[in-house]
């Protein structure tokens, strides 16, 4: 077995078996060819340093795919300047089946585990649902981002495939993400998912256990929030397309009003749920008539939390995550599951090389390449443009110096089509009326 090193123990010693799980890939060496039951370090899936099945972990989780996946996020965002109708879009459809993927899995992996007889949990599925959890949650955060910016573009048309494609993609793991928060079970004040705390789950593990419960309340904040702008979408667009199909001829204002009544009945419905979640968690702690009295309350302060956490995780945590690992040498990788591949695989395996070759051949095949030739066609009609009107100039510099020396007149048909010869003409018969007299 490869040897690892110690794990630091400046934290409790209630997640040392979490901090052995995570730092499992950063610790350990190259397997022995010949050691092929000991591939990532772990004999079996019950050995003490991998409690969580870590080494379970599909390999769709892995560095190369969840980095192929990243790129095509990247991409889908530049084709939003690029060529936001273009109907060709790979990488948008590559994030946007990732992303549903995940998805799919989280769903697959509560119905063996939580959603059983039971609703107990084996504690090697813990990292299985930390990764699905990962990749659906950022997913849906990003792709929010990009229907936000394409909402507030001022383009005529509007990139209308763009905002069906994220639309479409956002059901899934909208849903998913709602089943989990739903299927959290509160004992003693502490979240539980199948009888393990939340506390083992390396999804809320990023760079010490003390933010846990940041990125806990945040989560479940946002997932309401998507719910609520998932349900106003969706009722926009039967709205727009059955009720009032006309409308989609009028300017985009237009399509304010029907989206304001998908909003509100959209946050009607969020509310029963909002209060159905608190029932269920707090009733045995206050009574109802204090529950509905500050409920309001709790549903303003999801909202604002909600919003403070999106710009949390998509401007200051990758920030942040980037001089973590600057700062130590890229050594703090493994301590930030919330925002890394839990996969146990290195990027020299065939199925993850493959991943990322994947990606970054479609980021440059279809991104930056093509825009890379645009700019050179651009460049060059420029400088093609720029010497016509030059040469047009000079033309017209030696027309009126002609007609100014009086030797002969200037002759409209002289002059191109981009020379204005009415106006050039009077001024030629102008300039040489007053040299004459």
């Amino acid at each position: 077995m490869p040897t690892q090193r110690p794990v630091s123990n400046h934290h409790n010693i209630r997640n040392a078996p979490l901090r052995k799980s995570l730092n499992l890939e950063a610790t350990m060496s190259l397997p022995n060819a010949t050691d092929a039951t000991d591939l990532f370090g772990i004999a079996n899936t019950t050995d003490v340093t991998d409690p969580y099945g870590t080494a379970k972990v599909s390999g769709f989780y892995g560095p190369g795919t969840w980095s192929s996946w990243y790129l095509a996020l990247v991409a889908s965002a530049m084709r939003i300047y690029t060529k936001p109708h273009a109907r060709l879009d790979p990488n948008t459809w590559l994030f946007v089946v990732g992303t549903n993927w995940a998805a799919m899995d989280l769903l697959r992996i509560l119905a063996q585990t939580v959603w059983k007889d039971d609703g107990k949990m084996d504690a090697q599925d813990i990292g299985r649902v930390s990764a699905a959890i990962m990749l659906a949650f950022w997913g849906n955060v990003y792709a929010l981002a990009q229907v936000l910016v394409l909402a507030v573009a001022t383009r005529d048309p509007e990139p209308r495939q763009r905002l069906l494609t994220h639309l479409a993609g956002f059901v899934l793991p909208t849903v998913a993400l709602n089943c989990f928060v739903f299927s959290l079970e509160w004992v003693e004040k502490e979240p539980r998912l199948g009888g393990h705390a939340l506390d083992a789950f390396p999804i809320l593990y990023f760079g010490g256990e003390e933010l846990r419960w940041v990125f806990l309340v945040g989560l479940i904040a946002f997932v309401f929030v998507m719910a609520v702008g998932l349900f106003a979408m969706l009722l926009n667009l039967v709205y727009v397309g059955f009720v009032y199909p006309e409308l989609r001829e009028w300017k985009r204002v237009a399509n304010v009003r029907p989206l304001y009544y998908g909003f509100v009945i959209a946050f009607f419905l969020v509310v029963c749920f909002s209060l159905m979640f608190m029932f269920g968690r707090v009733a045995k702690h206050f009574s109802r008539l204090f529950i509905l009295i500050f409920s309001p309350v709790f549903l303003i302060a999801t909202f604002v939390y909600s919003v403070a956490f999106l710009v949390a995780v998509l401007i200051v945590m990758p920030l942040w995550y980037f001089v973590r690992l600057v700062l130590t040498g890229f050594k703090a990788w493994s301590n930030a599951a919330y925002f890394m591949p839990l996969a146990p695989q290195l990027l020299t395996e065939w199925d993850q090389a493959f991943g990322l070759f994947l990606g970054v051949s479609l980021l440059f095949g279809f991104e930056v390449y093509p825009a890379v030739v645009r700019y050179k066609n651009d460049r060059r009609m420029f400088e093609v443009n720029i010497n016509r009107r030059m040469a047009n100039a000079r033309g017209r510099r030696g027309l009126i110096d002609e007609s100014s020396s009086g030797d002969q007149d200037v002759d409209p048909d002289d002059l191109g089509e981009d020379e204005e010869p009415n106006d050039l003409f009077r001024f030629a018969r102008m300039v040489r009326f007053r040299t004459s007299h």
